[in-house]
């Protein structure tokens, strides 16, 4: 069963002087283990360079709620 999570973060920059905020839509297939919010944390850094990315908000979508697919 796919689960979608809605997850907004901020950015601050690694070399200071910077920072923001942002969000994302996350599918996937399996619960939501320990080791897939740490791989969570391993792609926010990956598309991210250069920032140190911290989780605001974490949130499973109701079906309702989970955007279409194009």
């Amino acid at each position: 069963m796919q689960r979608n999570f809605f997850v907004s973060y901020a950015r601050v920059s690694q070399n200071g002087g910077g920072f923001g905020f942002s969000s994302l839509t996350l599918s996937q297939n399996s619960p939501m283990t320990a080791e897939a919010f740490n791989g969570l944390i391993t792609l926010l850094k990956e598309q991210n360079p250069g920032w140190d990315c911290i989780v605001l908000s974490f949130h499973e979508l109701e079906t309702t709620e989970a955007p279409a697919s194009v």
